[in-house]
């Protein structure tokens, strides 16, 4: 988000300024929070080369076509007087939010950008279109796949995200009336089914994160 700061700023983005800044990041990530590695990236000198050719690839394919008019924007919006709906937009454009992402894989995303959606939209702003914008994180040696961009009309993704929504009011519902932690559909196959993202893992609130 560097690179697209800068632009917001009416400068041309610098990749290697990028680069520095996310060799910074990962640096105190490091030393602080500590790293996960797999058998993508399996050091941390491969993290680095990996960082860098994926801002490579940003800085020559995406950026260009770029024009935000916000980076990192958060949103926040209460839904109910025990839910909230919270955001963060990496590239606003003119009526159109695209997400970045990176990883090995691309997962489905119509109800988180259709969550974007909403919260612009509450916010004042128009939305006709969403997307995310995904580089892969691939094995030292294999080469840097170009960036690939899925778009969806932002009423499509809208409807999606109010359904996904609509199961998490029911479930809060039903766990504030029974109390049992069953109320709310755990998925451990999922990254977040972990300490790092759920204060509920590994305690005996919830048992279903045992392998």
């Amino acid at each position: 988000c560097r690179i697209l700061k800068d632009k917001m700023a009416g400068t041309n983005g610098s990749e290697s300024a990028a680069v520095d800044e996310a060799m910074q990041v990962m640096d105190e990530e490091r030393k602080t929070k500590g790293l996960l590695f797999d058998d993508v990236t399996r050091l941390f000198g491969d993290a680095q080369f990996q960082a860098r050719s994926m801002i490579g690839v940003f800085a020559r394919d995406v950026a260009p076509r770029k024009n935000p008019i916000g980076v990192e924007v958060s949103r926040r919006v209460r839904l109910t007087e025990t839910l909230v709906l919270t955001g963060t937009l990496d590239d606003l454009e003119e009526r159109e939010v695209d997400d970045l992402k990176t990883g090995r894989i691309s997962r489905p995303c119509a109800a988180q950008l259709g969550a974007y959606s909403l919260l612009e939209r509450k916010n004042q702003g128009v939305v006709e279109k969403v997307g995310r914008t995904f580089i892969q994180r691939v094995r030292i040696g294999k080469p840097q796949p170009r960036a690939e961009t899925i778009i969806y009309p932002a009423e499509d993704a809208e409807r999606v995200a109010l359904r996904v929504l609509g199961r998490v009011r029911q479930d809060l519902s039903d766990f504030e009336a029974t109390e049992d932690p069953g109320a709310f559909l755990a998925n451990p196959m999922s990254m977040f089914c972990s300490e790092k993202y759920c204060s509920a893992h590994g305690t005996e609130w919830c048992k279903e994160w045992r392998k």
